[in-house]
């Protein structure tokens, strides 16, 4: 993914997409402001929208969206406090804005448009989890679920306009809850397939190792696009080793698929 969000970033953008081999995807409102030079609380919904339009036109194959968080959201959010608050960067430059200027979220508000320029350049949508929990305190609140449903509802909008969606999640939450969060994504997303693979890592408390998941999208180097879902890899602690040589060889046949 290009996640560029200094400098002058449309030729990079179109040299990457002309030059590499690889599907490249981008987060339109982390160009937004640099593209206006101008401070988030002056830009205009059109303009988030225009900026959507041209990274189409730059020829990317997917863009990141955190369509899912409303003005609703926001009030959830103050009213179920959390240890993290938003910890996506696009979720929260999207709340700030809708903060700073008492409007609806543009990437929700104007979906449909989104959803003609994406079908007019047969660009995927990433549907961006702006709610996932940061830490596991946060996990499988209120916010997180409401923001998963309103992505449930954008993906069959999607489908009726012919563009294709990945759903992001479910973020950070605690191993005994994965299978449920899964569970609860594929049947509210009509298990719409994500390019969120789940990571595996451990943290030490207390003597003792939890295991969490991380929610990142990968870009494969081949032209179609490869799905990671419900998928969990369990290994002994000792598998985790900081030896690089063993790490490449674990790693090497987790995605032998790939």
């Amino acid at each position: 993914m290009d996640l560029s969000s200094h400098g002058n970033t449309q030729p990079f953008r179109q040299k990457l997409t002309h030059e590499c081999p690889a599907m490249i995807g981008t987060v339109p409102v982390y160009d937004s402001v640099i593209h206006y030079q101008r401070d988030l609380a002056t830009l205009t919904a059109q303009d988030f929208i225009d900026v959507v339009r041209l990274h189409a036109e730059d020829g990317v194959d997917f863009v990141t969206l955190h369509c899912g968080i409303t003005r609703k959201t926001i009030e959830q959010i103050k009213k179920h406090k959390r240890k993290m608050n938003i910890v996506s960067r696009g979720g929260s430059l999207v709340f700030a804005w809708m903060c700073m200027t008492g409007e609806e979220n543009p990437f929700y508000e104007h979906y449909d448009e989104i959803l003609d320029i994406c079908e007019e350049y047969d660009v995927t949508i990433s549907l961006g989890d702006a709610c996932r929990p940061g830490c596991l305190a946060d996990a499988t609140d209120v916010c997180q679920i409401e923001e998963l449903v309103r992505l449930g509802e954008l993906t069959k909008r999607a489908w009726d306009h012919n563009v294709q969606v990945m759903v992001e999640g479910p973020g950070h939450v605690p191993l005994d809850q994965v299978a449920a969060n899964m569970k609860v994504q594929q049947s509210i997303c009509m298990d719409t397939k994500s390019m969120c693979a789940l990571h595996l890592f451990f943290t030490r408390n207390r003597n003792q190792f939890y295991l969490h998941t991380r929610a990142d999208q990968h870009v494969c180097r081949r032209q179609t696009f490869h799905f990671f879902q419900s998928i969990y890899f369990v290994f002994p602690i000792t598998f985790f080793t900081p030896n690089r040589d063993i790490r490449k060889r674990i790693m090497k046949y987790l995605f032998a698929d790939i």
